[in-house]
């Protein structure tokens, strides 16, 4: 007889979820970083978005989903902040646009950390 449980010897799956909280603590440090650490999450984003677990493909999909959707706001606002700040008047503008993207950025980030908290996918 052995000496360890019988439910010890089956091979488990790894939680996985480790991986997944990471990336999302690296999109959220991009708001202090530079958009830096974002792009190393994406990185793992792409990585992992494959996996055969659906909790791992749909918090990946998301997040790679999030950055993109982030990056094409901050180009329009780039281009927006250009044309606006040769008036004085736009200056008004950009400051709440931007801080509307942040707002979503981070709703998107809460979002989907409260569905992986609950071992749900996001999608």
């Amino acid at each position: 007889m052995s000496q360890y449980p019988r439910h010890a010897l089956h091979h488990q799956p790894p939680d996985e979820r480790g991986v997944i909280w990471l990336a999302y603590v690296l999109h959220c440090c991009a708001f202090f970083t530079g958009g830096l650490s974002a792009v190393a999450a994406l990185i793992i984003n792409y990585i992992k978005r494959h996996d055969q677990n659906l909790l791992m493909s749909s918090h990946m999909q998301w997040q790679i989903d999030t950055f993109w959707r982030a990056v094409i706001g901050c180009v329009a606002l780039g281009v927006m902040c250009f044309f606006l700040y040769l008036s004085v008047v736009g200056i008004i503008f950009v400051y709440p646009l931007v801080a509307v993207l942040a707002v979503w950025y981070a709703y998107r980030l809460i979002k989907g950390m409260l569905a992986l908290n609950v071992r749900q996918p996001v999608y």
